[in-house]
C-alpha cells in the first residue's frame, strides 16, 4: 500500500513515520511512505499509484483542504484523512470525499483503528469473487466465504458463512468459476474450500461449520497430496 503524510510539523512527520513503521509490522501489511511538508509540494509531486493521503489541514502556504480539492480532479479513489487540532473543519471535508479525520496531538491507537479499517476494505475489494444466478436475482459470493458446494439432481447447493442457497447449473460449470481458488473436487457430488476443513481423512472431511463432506475412493489420494500442499503452503 502506497501512503502519503504531509504536514508542515516536522515532529508530526517523525511521529507518523514511527507509527506507521509499527502499524504495517502489527497488520502484517507493506506500507511504502512518502512524507511531505507542504500541500504545493503535495499537488507537484504526489505519486499516481498513492492509496491514502493523510493531510495537514493547517500549514503555511497552500492549507489541506484547497490542497484536498485540486487532488481529487486527479485521485478519485484516494483515502484521504486529514489531521488536524480543530475538528471544526469536519464539515468542510465532507465536501471533498475526506474518508476520517485524525485529531492533533497524533494518536497511536486512532491511527491504528483508521489503518485497519483500509487495510480491510481494500482486502474486500480485492479479494476474488463469483456471480451465480437464483431465479432473477444474481448473488456476489466471496470465495473464501464457501465452505462447500453439493450437487443434488440438477441444481448444486452453495453451503457458506452465510447459510445455505440452492442454485441451477452444474457442479462442473462452478468448478471453472472457482479454478485456482484452493478448491478440491473430492467427491462426484463435492466440491471442498481447502481453507475450510476442520479435519479430514482418506474417507471424510469434517468442514469448518462440522457439516461432514465425503471423500471418493478414487480420489483420496489426490485429495490428500491436494490438502498437504496447500496446508504445508500456509505454514511456509
Amino acid at each position: 500500500m502506497n501512503i502519503a503524510v504531509c504536514d508542515d510539523d516536522k515532529i508530526v512527520l517523525q511521529q507518523m513515520e514511527q507509527y506507521l513503521n509499527t502499524i504495517s509490522g502489527e497488520l502484517g501489511a507493506d506500507f511504502s511512505v512518502f512524507y511531505f511538508s507542504s500541500g504545493e509540494e503535495v499537488l507537484d509531486s504526489l505519486p499516481a499509484s498513492t492509496d491514502v493521503l493523510f493531510l495537514d489541514i493547517q500549514m503555511g502556504g497552500m492549507n489541506g483542504m484547497e490542497t484536498a480539492r485540486r487532488l481529487r480532479e486527479r485521485f478519485e479513489n484516494l483515502y484521504l484523512i486529514f489531521i488536524t487540532g480543530n475538528i471544526e473543519f469536519a464539515l468542510e471535508g465532507y465536501s471533498v470525499h475526506a474518508f476520517s479525520f485524525l485529531p492533533k496531538p497524533v494518536n497511536y491507537h486512532s491511527l491504528m483503528k483508521i489503518m485497519k479499517e483500509i487495510v480491510s476494505r481494500r482486502k474486500a475489494v480485492n479479494e476474488p469473487a463469483i456471480t451465480l444466478t437464483a431465479g432473477a436475482v444474481t448473488d456476489v459470493i466471496r470465495c473464501s466465504s464457501i465452505l462447500y458446494i453439493e450437487v443434488l439432481h440438477h441444481d448444486i447447493f452453495v453451503v457458506s458463512k452465510q447459510g445455505r442457497k440452492q442454485y441451477r447449473l452444474s457442479l462442473s460449470e462452478v468448478e471453472r468459476k472457482l479454478e485456482g481458488m484452493h478448491f478440491f473436487r473430492c467427491h462426484k457430488s463435492y466440491l471442498i474450500n481447502l481453507a475450510q476443513i476442520a479435519s479430514a481423512s482418506s474417507t471424510e472431511i469434517i468442514m469448518s461449520n462440522n457439516d461432514r463432506v465425503p471423500v471418493s475412493k478414487y480420489r483420496a489420494r489426490e485429495f490428500l497430496d491436494a490438502f498437504a500442499a496447500y496446508a504445508g503452503d500456509m505454514i511456509g
